[in-house]
């Protein structure tokens, strides 16, 4: 059984900012920090939110819609 090493919980509101972020660009670069941006891949389209998580260090997802269900799934696991 795989074990996490580091894990976070999201919250609500950071989890319905990366839903859409997903619909701008389906990769993200979550750089450490609070603060989440995205840009389009025609590079068109930029958006950046502030978030209540600190994240201690860069993570890079590179499906996002992926994630965010898997990330559901492991939330309503641990309910």
């Amino acid at each position: 059984m795989m074990k996490l090493r580091d894990s976070m919980k999201l919250s609500d509101s950071t989890l319905t900012v990366l839903k859409n972020f997903a619909g701008i660009n389906n990769s993200i670069l979550v750089k450490q920090g609070s603060k989440l941006r995205t840009i389009s891949v025609a590079k068109n389209i930029l958006a950046e939110a502030n978030i209540s998580e600190d994240f201690p260090k860069d993570v890079a997802i590179y499906d996002l819609n992926q994630f965010l269900k898997t990330s559901l799934v492991l939330i309503t696991l641990s309910l």
